[in-house]
């Protein structure tokens, strides 16, 4: 809608660093598309932190890259997400 941006959810089990890549280049290709430069958009993956971590490599490229990674541990954020 016009009061609140897309929000797109992924959700993995094991976000190592090739999967998180792969969820980089959905993000920028969604968020090239022309459709969606008028408008805001965001794109989190959800992780699986209890069974398998993730590196600090994997952490900055998504923060260079500006994607939302969020740990299955943080439900307070993962609740956030609705509004």
């Amino acid at each position: 809608s016009k009061s609140r941006p897309l929000q797109l959810i992924q959700i993995l089990n094991n976000a190592d660093f090739q999967r998180i890549s792969a969820e980089i280049v959905t993000f920028e290709d969604l968020r090239g598309n022309i459709d969606y430069k008028k408008n805001n958009m965001n794109y989190s993956v959800l992780f699986n932190d209890i069974d398998n971590s993730i590196s600090d490599k994997t952490k900055n490229i998504a923060q260079i890259r500006g994607l939302d990674i969020i740990p299955w541990s943080n439900k307070e954020t993962i609740l956030k997400l609705r509004n």
